[in-house]
């Protein structure tokens, strides 16, 4: 498998996919590793408590 130079990678910043249907159920664990790297604090995908009383009803994970 090759790598790819910055030059490379820099095509591809900022462009989307298309969105397609996770194969694997999504976890707090990893919704938790996510939102950490993203610096995201919406309580909706931390907070059961929270999520509970929201309109999700539970924690949810963030689409993008």
């Amino acid at each position: 498998m090759g790598t790819l130079d910055e030059e490379q990678l820099s095509r591809h910043l900022g462009n989307e996919s298309e969105r397609v249907e996770a194969v694997d159920a999504v976890g707090p664990q990893m919704i938790r590793h996510w939102v950490e790297i993203m610096q995201d604090r919406n309580p909706a995908y931390s907070d059961p408590e929270w999520a509970a009383d929201s309109r999700h009803g539970a924690i949810v994970a963030p689409e993008r």
